[in-house]
């Protein structure tokens, strides 16, 4: 029972079943219980470099009334949201780790490091060096580590290494690399290796974190049954809970991966291991001795890559190490019915390793992320919600979903991609799980019912390119099959994201064609056609829309500028004489308040979460530090890359995964990469915009045949024409900066002045009027672009009247700079236009140069 609200340490037995079910529980047993879990915390802070001794000493004397005052913001955080977590009505009591059903975490693996290696190491903590950023932006734990070591009494100066050595001898006279070789000449370079492993996205922190939850059930079963023998207490802790690293390529990897692999095993010796084996014969030994190479399953479709048979093979810390190639010899080998790798790799490495997983539950872990022990505490509850948890539809969850906490926010892009993942993790899938019931993928803290995963194939579709977002098929298939997937927030798990600039594009590349070729399969038909209107919507707003709409965002853009060009041209004709100035207002309140407005509701739910979780302050000041550090700029990449990535899957097909890399932004990238990358997806449309919107007389704004036989009027185009520009025309007065071929063809009366170049056959069928022509530009001859139907002139005094008030009539109705050149310099410019006219109207005044009623030539 509750005994009282004041304290979460009262409510410790939501995590522990008190004795007798808790009805001669009082606040003295509750207290006590509390206490040795809030030991337990405190010990995995400091024992994780976080807090230092002192701190250690006043948390376990004071409880979680110091724990705002603690220098280090992280564990600031992770004990507030533990603390508030146990308030969550949501949470259900656990019913003890004794009835709690078994778990197995699965953690896919293939190229990600496992560890920071020794050469990183060794190159010192220079400026631009990967130990120098983690000694620089984790300064204080770096000091924290130290000191445990030495309170510890930990002398491995032995395992440093000679260039290590060499290193220290080279600092010993106080450089800045000192501090990281004294302490690998100290304590040992490995102790460095996984302190810097546990600050980046490596295997080591992954498999650290999850191995907690081992720790909590020990924790939780001691509490229950204390008289039990330690050698009884892990027994039954292996029954409950399996950690297993599917670790695909362990029988290619090197002699230096191999290493990394024996540190894992040696720190944790309940960790298991999965990988798959090729074998001509099958015909290995077991790891305990036995003859491998017994068949399970039946051989499907004969003989698959030359003969070969593909086993999925498991071993442990137990194993023989083979001394010849440093692999240790499988414990236990299920064959598989034929080759295994059916898609890109990740989905069938996981859905081989089901085999030697244990439990009921199955919870995905990506090699990215982390745990807590906190957290690690509240599994018991997490794993009562297959039995107690709320029923959505009539049905028990198939998922269970879980928040996610992003450790990666180093420099402004990392910081970047962790706000928008912050408010992915939080409040979009509290939505989409409830009340849109569209929360289909599976995020990799979540629980999964491995008998529901198992009835429907695996957890992952594995068909190459089609499956490339493989984790959503999870929750389609559930709900397909009348199950449903919900979202809880009292539990969470670490998670590093990408943190270079192509890195995170990259991933919303794979991002945007996996849904595109999601949007192609069957599972997406069906829900189409199954769900209800308002889910349908859901499902829409939640996978596909959201893809779509970064494409029409970009599309937009051209849209409004063809309503103001559209604008302009009824202007010009006298179609709707304030069209072109109701364009330009449209478009100044799109790009002006209406796009200030869309970025403010854009920053919305990120400081709405700020505000729930880091208080008033933090909600104002970081939407604000992210805006000043260009986040909008990044953003809008961001958006390019994702339509232009829907838009090519859906056109051209081809998607692939992409391994985009989690390490830290500190390298350089190849100007040819970066450009090759973006001149596609951003920087030529920016150019053609930007081209649009300065240059007009470069670019063509009128199409084929405009001005098709026009009877009058005036019309003028600041920019190019197509071909055949005004054939036909009868009576029109036409100004433009350039046309394409067959100018003027047929034309039999009205005026053309082409202040531009223009294309080939000139005048073709001309039978009346006449055109005036600008003939400048480097290799640009008028004489071979006309038809030998017209002659040509230059323009003589009557003429030049004429076109002078036509370029001035089309300055003032366009503002062309082209015509305010012309006429600015207009003695220069005059000798540069040329006269083209039909025979049948060489006696008219402007080609002859004599007027009517005086029948004398006029004087120049």
């Amino acid at each position: 029972p509750e005994i009282t609200r004041d304290r979460p340490g009262l409510r410790a037995s939501r995590l522990v079943p008190l004795d007798d079910g808790g009805k001669s529980a009082t606040e003295r047993q509750v207290k006590g219980r509390w206490a040795e879990l809030w030991s337990t915390i405190v010990d995995d802070l400091y024992s994780g470099d976080l807090i230092t001794q002192q701190e250690e000493r006043e948390l376990k004397t004071s409880g979680m009334a110091n724990a705002s005052l603690l220098h280090s913001a992280e564990a600031r955080r992770r004990l507030h949201f533990f603390g508030r977590s146990l308030f969550d009505p949501a949470m259900p009591y656990s019913g003890g780790a004794v009835r709690a059903a078994g778990l197995t975490v699965l953690i896919p693996h293939y190229r990600e490091m496992i560890l920071i290696s020794e050469r990183e190491v060794e190159r010192g903590d220079s400026r631009f060096s990967l130990m120098g950023f983690l000694l620089s932006y984790f300064a204080d734990e770096w000091e924290n580590l130290i000191a445990r070591l030495k309170q510890e009494g930990k002398d491995g100066s032995i395992d440093a290494s000679p260039a290590m050595r060499r290193r220290l001898a080279h600092d010993a006279s106080g450089a800045a690399g000192a501090s990281l070789a004294e302490a690998c000449a100290a304590y040992s370079t490995l102790q460095v290796r996984k302190w810097a492993s546990m600050r980046q996205q490596t295997l080591y922190r992954t498999v650290a974190g999850m191995m907690k939850n081992a720790d909590a059930f020990e924790i939780l079963l001691r509490a229950q049954l204390p008289s039990l023998s330690p050698e009884r207490l892990r027994a039954l802790v292996a029954t409950k809970y399996r950690c297993v690293v599917a670790m695909q390529r362990y029988d290619q990897m090197t002699r230096e991966e191999l290493e990394d692999v024996e540190v894992l095993l040696s720190d944790f010796p309940s960790l298991q291991l999965v990988y798959i084996e090729a074998s001509p014969d099958g015909g290995a030994t077991l790891g305990d001795g036995r003859a491998g190479g017994s068949m399970i399953g039946t051989q499907v479709g004969g003989s698959i890559s030359g003969g070969l048979r593909y086993f999925t093979c498991l071993i442990d810390g137990a194993c023989a190490v083979d001394e010849r190639t440093g692999r240790r010899a499988p414990r236990f080998r299920v064959e598989m019915p034929g080759h295994p790798i059916l898609g890109d790799g990740k989905a069938d490495n996981q859905n081989g390793a089901i085999p030697f997983t244990r439990g009921t539950i199955l919870q995905m872990i990506d090699a990215n992320q982390e745990g807590y022990l906190e957290e690690a505490l509240k599994v018991c509850c997490a794993l009562k919600e297959f039995e107690v948890g709320e029923r959505v539809f009539g049905t028990r969850p198939a998922v269970i979903g879980f928040r996610e906490h992003i450790f990666s926010g180093l420099g402004s892009l990392g910081e970047f991609a962790a706000s928008s993942e912050l408010v992915f993790g939080t409040l979009v899938q509290r939505t989409m799980a409830y009340p849109l019931y569209s929360r289909y993928h599976y995020g990799h803290p979540d629980l999964l019912s491995k008998a529901a995963m198992l009835a429907q194939g695996g957890v992952s579709k594995a068909t190459r390119g089609l499956n490339l977002s493989e984790d959503v098929f999870t929750g389609m298939d559930a709900v397909l099959r009348g199950q449903t997937v919900v979202h809880r927030e009292y539990f969470q798990v670490g998670k590093g994201r990408d943190m270079g600039f192509l890195s995170i594009l990259n991933f919303f590349v794979k991002l945007s064609k996996g849904t595109a070729r999601m949007t192609t399969t069957r599972q997406a038909h069906r829900l189409g056609v199954r769900l209800s209107l308002t889910r349908h919507l859901g499902f829409y707003y939640a996978h596909a829309g959201y893809y779509v709409g970064q494409l029409h965002w970009y599309h937009s853009t051209y849209g409004v500028l063809a309503l103001c060009f559209l604008g302009a041209v009824t202007q010009g004709t006298g179609l709707l004489p304030t069209a072109a100035n109701s364009a330009a207002v449209m478009a100044n309140l799109i790009y002006g308040p209406l796009f200030a407005l869309f970025l403010a509701s854009s920053l919305l739910p990120l400081a709405v979460v700020y505000l729930v979780e880091r208080g008033v302050l933090t909600a104002l000041l970081q939407p604000l530090r992210l805006l000043s550090s260009g986040s909008p700029l990044f953003f809008m990449f961001q958006s390019r890359a994702i339509g232009h990535s829907l838009s090519d899957e859906f056109a051209f097909g081809g998607a692939a995964y992409l391994a985009t890399g989690r390490g830290l932004g500190i390298t350089r990238t190849p100007f040819h990469q970066t450009y090759s990358t973006f001149a596609i997806t951003a920087i030529y449309p920016g150019a053609e915009l930007l081209e649009q919107g300065f240059v007009a007389e470069e670019n063509v704004i009128v199409g084929n045949v405009a001005c098709y036989g026009a009877t009058g009027g005036s019309v003028f185009f600041r920019g190019i024409a197509g071909e055949r520009f005004c054939v036909r025309n009868s009576n029109a007065e036409a100004v433009v900066e350039g046309t394409g071929d067959h100018c003027c063809e047929y034309m039999t009366g009205g005026v053309v002045v082409a202040l531009g170049q223009v294309g080939r056959n000139v005048g073709a069928g001309q039978t009346g009027g006449w055109g005036y022509f600008l003939e400048e530009g480097p290799g640009y001859s008028l004489a071979p672009r006309i038809n030998r139907d017209v002659q040509m002139q230059r323009v003589n005094p009557l003429g030049a009247e004429q076109l002078r008030e036509l370029i001035e009539a089309h300055l003032e109705a366009t503002g062309s700079q082209k015509a305010k050149a012309i006429l600015d310099d207009w003695e220069a410019a005059l000798p540069k236009f040329w006269h083209v006219f039909p025979s049948s109207e060489a006696k008219a005044p402007e080609v002859s140069g004599v007027r009517a009623e005086a029948g004398e030539p006029v004087a120049a």
